[in-house]
């Protein structure tokens, strides 16, 4: 493999793991705020109680998105081909589209499914009982293997792809 498409691997890794990371802490706000209304309260989830204000999640995001402008600056994943303000706008669109999509149409599913995980404690690292300091890189880690092992596979079938004539 060539240095640059190392780096290049390296960027969508980083990239992959700050959108999990996000959905992690997305669905977690969502199965702790569910949980509020019911009455459940526990000791390790005290720190949790009280939501960020709408404020700081929005700080979050825009300073997600700067530090992913600067990191495609810096580092380009691809030589450009196009206009950089067109191919941008062009993005930006299906993103907010997508996006709308998704909290339309996801959201109500996954915050059910969220709280029912949660509350019944599925999961391979809900099986022991450990800090969230250490459950949520071991998450990581574990989802960063899931879809390095799926790409690897995907590959492989690829390349024995049947002959359908």
């Amino acid at each position: 493999m060539r240095p640059c498409s190392q780096s290049r691997v390296a960027a969508r890794e980083f990239r992959l793991h700050l959108s999990f990371l996000n959905s992690v802490v997305r669905a977690r706000q969502t199965a702790v705020s569910g949980r509020l209304g019911a009455g459940n309260s526990s000791k390790d989830d005290s720190h949790l109680k009280r939501p960020r204000s709408g404020w700081i999640n929005g700080l979050v995001v825009i300073s997600e998105f700067c530090f992913l402008l600067w990191l495609e600056h810096r580092r380009p994943l691809r030589r450009p081909v196009e206009p950089k303000l067109r191919r941008s706008a062009r993005n930006l669109s299906f993103a907010v589209l997508s996006g709308v999509a998704l909290q339309v149409t996801e959201r109500p599913l996954i915050a059910a499914l969220v709280s029912t995980v949660e509350r019944r404690r599925w999961g391979l690292l809900k099986q022991w009982a450990m800090p969230r300091c250490l459950e949520a890189p071991l998450a990581v880690a574990l989802m960063d293997y899931t879809l390095y092992s799926n790409s690897v596979r995907c590959r492989a079938g690829s390349k024995r792809r049947l002959r359908w004539h």
